[in-house]
């Protein structure tokens, strides 16, 4: 009982102290349907596959393809479940659909679109609204509908966001100022004290006609990019920040998808695994990522533990997702030739 105990609070432990978040939700979505005749049920999990097909790859623009065209198509063979729910607040009708997981990826595989595993890194939000009156921040408190709106627009890309805390500690850096501004001071303070490197920063306002204006910056390890804002639609806007975080990380961690007979090998070296339960959360781990089909034990020398990893991915590819576990440090690449080696934390 005790080593099962042992075990189980490891895999919690490894599960929260990762780099990144595990998006649980990513073959999920919500329509809105105006009734539930068969016409608008057929072409309403078309359109939730979409929705999942563009979180599972970060881009919009996979769905111009004519393989993908044809893949929505066929949504209602890989749809597992649905149902039908009311939103008090407006009185809509939703339809829930959820699609096979590995059936999904299978297709995605087979026509070679980019595959973004769940794994991804969390984002902070650090957002000013400007009237003619003031600057204020939105935030995890902030109880209105402009919270769920960024937040809807947010999940439908596959994106965690957290928000900073605002207490003392933070106000003593992050002022509505100082994040209107772009002050550095304020994307230093963000990775010293939540360790989170990708940070989102909005600046905008609406004017008396009820038109939205303003910029997205969004940083990351490698850059800094900007979209300017000029739009009348409150979703459209928060849909535009979200796009451009989504793209951009995307970018640096999707897989491209080419199956050969029997998936790619590569060969995968950790160092300083000890104990049973270290070596079954970094397995269970492993084969959790969409991109890995096996990790196989193929032997042990020392304290060094060699794996098989049977998978749709090149040996980069794996790199850049493996190296989102915070408990894997990457060694030198010299004298370990085609293997990816890393160090148990």
């Amino acid at each position: 009982m005790f080593s099962f105990y042992r075990t189980f609070c490891f895999l919690l432990f490894f599960a929260f102290n990762t780099k990144a978040d595990v998006f649980v939700d990513l073959y999920e979505s919500e329509i809105w349907v105006p009734d539930r005749t068969d016409m608008t049920f057929n072409k309403a999990i078309e359109k939730g596959l979409s929705k999942v097909i563009v979180k599972l790859s970060g881009d919009k623009a996979v769905l111009e393809l004519p393989k993908i065209i044809q893949l929505t198509k066929s949504a209602r063979s890989l749809l597992v479940r649905y149902g039908y729910s009311e939103k008090e607040s407006n009185e809509k009708l939703f339809l829930k659909v959820e699609f096979d997981k590995d059936e999904v990826l299978k297709k995605l595989v087979a026509v070679g679109a980019p595959i973004w595993t769940a794994n991804r890194s969390p984002v902070m939000a650090l957002l000013v609204f400007e009237d003619r009156f003031r600057r204020t921040f939105l935030d995890s408190d902030s109880d209105n509908e402009l919270r769920m709106e960024l937040e809807g627009a947010f999940s439908e890309r596959g994106v965690s966001l957290r928000y900073p805390l605002l207490d003392l500690t933070d106000y003593a850096v992050l002022s509505v100022d100082s994040v209107w501004d772009k002050n550095k001071e304020s994307f230093q303070h963000v990775i010293d004290r939540y360790g989170i490197e990708d940070i989102l920063v909005g600046r905008l306002s609406q004017l008396s006609s009820r038109k939205w204006i303003g910029e997205w910056i969004y940083r990351d390890s490698e850059k800094m990019i900007s979209r300017f804002v000029d739009i009348t639609d409150s979703r459209k806007m928060f849909a535009t920040g979200a796009d451009l975080v989504a793209k951009t990380m995307a970018t640096r961690f999707s897989v491209k998808s080419l199956p050969n007979d029997g998936g790619r090998n590569a060969t995968l070296r950790v160092v300083g695994i000890e104990n049973f339960a270290d070596y079954m959360g970094l397995v269970s781990w492993l084969e959790g990522l969409e991109v890995i089909d096996h990790a196989n034990l193929e032997r042990i020398i020392d304290n060094v533990l060699e794996f098989r990893l049977i998978s749709v991915a090149s040996k980069n590819d794996l790199s850049k997702i493996i190296g989102l576990n915070s408990n894997l440090i990457l060694l030198s690449s010299k004298n370990n030739f085609d293997r990816l080696t890393y160090k148990w934390r």
